[in-house]
């Protein structure tokens, strides 16, 4: 809102700063790589804003996330210098050695959809093989996607469920293909036979789960 509005410009500058400071205490760096800069590269790629008296606003934006993320390692390296120190070696250690996994290991990411893997699938390969005729928000929910995957793919360790975050674009990707050829005979039969199997592993397979 606060590059392509053009009203309370500074207020969405100051609370984008302070979600983004907020979300790398939370998670680190994992939450800009998985949910930030994937759908920044999405609208970014589909619009391109009017930087024109925005400068300011995003360097108050990135000074106020950086103020939020710091503050708190910053405490900790004061009041226990020795102990912050083994922390983080620790942990930038265990993101090149820990949990290692090869650069193609989030392409099966269409798996964590569960039972909608077989629409997400289809879906995926419609939207890239028709890219031209595809509607925009399609490209942007495939743009996202895939750009998701790959940061992701970019770290040394890796884990299934840093692509939850991803899971967001998907739905969106399948919705909004659905809704643009929902009058599509593939597009009906799949939907259906996702809605059944659904439903049977909902009242057939659920009651054998806790035995």
């Amino acid at each position: 809102k606060a590059w392509y509005n053009e009203q309370q410009i500074t207020q969405n500058f100051c609370l984008a700063g302070c979600f983004m400071g907020l979300s790398f205490m939370s998670k680190g760096p994992v939450s800009f790589f998985a949910l930030l800069l994937p759908s920044l590269i999405a609208f970014l790629w589909h619009r391109r804003p009017n930087m024109r008296n925005r400068w300011k606003g995003t360097i108050l934006m990135l000074t106020i996330c950086l103020i939020l993320s710091a503050w708190w390692y910053a405490y900790i390296y004061l009041m226990a210098p020795e102990a912050t120190t083994f922390v983080v070696n620790k942990e930038s250690t265990s993101w090149v050695n820990h949990n290692v996994r090869p650069w193609w290991y989030y392409w099966r990411f269409f798996l964590e959809t569960g039972i909608w893997a077989p629409l997400l699938l289809w879906v995926l390969y419609k939207s890239i093989r028709h890219w031209s005729s595809c509607s925009t928000e399609t490209k942007v929910y495939l743009v996202w996607t895939l750009s998701g995957v790959v940061l992701l793919s970019l770290f040394p360790e890796k884990k299934m469920r840093y692509l939850l975050p991803l899971m967001m674009p998907c739905c969106m990707l399948m919705a909004d293909w659905v809704c643009h050829n929902w009058k599509s005979g593939p597009i009906r039969k799949l939907l259906g036979g996702v809605c059944i199997l659904f439903f049977m592993v909902e009242c057939f397979g659920l009651p054998f789960v806790g035995h």
